[in-house]
C-alpha cells in the first residue's frame, strides 16, 4: 500500500521533499515555473539546493484543484498563529503542508493551497493554476488517505530572530490514515529548514523557502 512518506511540495517557491522509508513514498512535483532540487548532503545537515527553472517537463499531466472543505487531518488556525513570530508561522506552514486529505484534495499542490496566507505572494501566485499530477496519488486516493502532522522546533538557536531574514529548523511527523481511520504504516518524521523574510520589524514573517535538514 502506497503512504506518502512526508512528502511536501513548495510550488514556484523551493523545493521538492520526500522523507525516507521502507516503502516508495510518491514524489509530488512542482509547478512549470518551480525551481529544481538537488540533494547531495547526508542527513543530518542541509541537504536540499534550489535553482531556478523556467519551464515545466514536457509531458506531463496537470492536476485540477481540489474541492473546499476541511481535511480531516484539522487546520491551523489563523488566529492562533502570532505571525510576528517566525516560528510560529515556519510551524503553521509546515504543519499545514503536511496535511492531506484525498477526500477533498486531488495533489499535494491543495495543502500548498491551504498555506498561501503564510507564504512569500510570489510563490503563493503560482498555486493559483493546475500544477503537475503526483505521481501515486491515484493509490493515495484509492486507499482513501488522509493525514495528520505535528511540529516542533527544533532550531539550534532558539532566540527570536530581531532582523528580516530568518531560518527555523522544524520537525514535522506525519501519521497516514485510510477510510477508517486506521494508521497505514508507521509515522513518518522529516526535518525541514525553512526560510522566512518580512518587508519590516512590525511586519509579518513569511516564508521564502524550504529544503531537508
Amino acid at each position: 500500500m502506497t503512504r506518502p512518506h512526508a512528502a511536501i511540495t513548495l510550488a514556484a517557491g523551493a523545493l521538492l521533499l520526500a522523507a525516507c522509508g521502507d516503502d516508495p513514498a510518491p514524489v509530488a512535483q512542482t509547478s512549470a515555473a518551480a525551481p529544481s532540487t538537488s540533494s547531495t548532503a547526508p542527513r543530518g545537515g542541509p541537504s536540499s539546493s534550489t535553482t531556478s527553472t523556467a519551464a515545466e517537463p514536457q509531458g506531463r499531466p496537470t492536476a485540477p484543484k481540489g474541492s473546499p472543505g476541511r481535511p480531516r487531518g484539522g487546520v491551523v488556525d489563523p488566529r492562533d498563529v502570532d505571525d510576528a513570530q517566525a516560528s510560529e508561522v515556519a510551524q503553521a506552514y509546515a504543519r499545514t503542508t503536511s496535511t492531506i486529505d484525498t477526500r477533498i484534495d486531488r495533489s499535494y499542490s491543495d495543502a500548498q493551497r491551504r498555506a498561501t496566507r503564510w507564504l512569500d505572494p510570489k510563490i503563493a501566485k503560482e498555486l493559483e493554476q493546475n500544477l503537475p499530477a503526483d505521481p501515486g496519488w491515484s493509490q493515495l486516493a484509492k486507499d482513501q488517505a488522509w493525514t495528520t502532522a505535528r511540529t516542533q522546533d527544533v532550531s539550534p538557536d532558539g532566540s527570536a530572530p530581531s532582523g528580516l531574514n530568518a531560518s527555523r529548523v522544524v520537525e514535522v511527523t506525519v501519521t497516514t490514515k485510510g477510510a477508517g481511520g486506521k494508521s497505514i504504516g508507521k509515522p513518518d518524521t522529516v526535518t525541514l529548514l525553512v526560510d522566512l523574510a518580512r518587508a519590516g520589524t512590525t511586519k509579518p514573517w513569511l516564508v521564502t523557502a524550504v529544503s531537508t535538514y
